[in-house]
């Protein structure tokens, strides 16, 4: 399995957080200026296709996450996104049901691999089941 992956719980219908330190081979932190480009994809793994996605996105890194598609910070962010440890983050993107919308009482697979000049990342991986809503 890919390294960088981590597992969360949602309840259908929530916007859905994606944080992550990304680090090069040689351990050091990505930040924004050291990213070429990069792509999310969501899969649903008990789908008939489930290694086709459902979704794409083409991420942006000209700007500061949660305006557009852009994904990746200038420093490192340490704030209630983050619950990991006091180092922070360098990689979020959200995206609401309106962009994505989640089926309750499913897990999807949620893959971003980012490139840069000098080699090629594995993918970050997420696992997101989403609770249906009781009502």
């Amino acid at each position: 399995m890919a390294r960088n992956t981590s597992r969360a719980e949602i309840l259908e219908g929530q916007t859905i957080w994606l944080t992550a330190r990304p680090l090069g081979p040689d351990g050091a932190v990505l930040l924004r200026a050291n990213i070429d480009s990069g792509e999310l994809k969501v899969y649903d793994p008990k789908s008939a296709t489930p290694d086709t996605p459902v979704d794409t996105v083409t991420l942006g890194f000209s700007g500061n996450p949660g305006t557009g598609t852009n994904c990746m910070w200038t420093a490192l962010v340490t704030d209630g996104y983050w619950s990991v440890d006091n180092i922070g983050y360098s990689f979020q993107f959200g995206f609401t049901p309106a962009d994505f919308p989640m089926a309750g009482s499913k897990t999807y697979r949620i893959e971003v691999e980012l490139e840069t000049t000098d080699f090629h990342l594995l993918p970050m991986v997420w696992f997101i089941k989403v609770e249906e809503r009781a009502g």
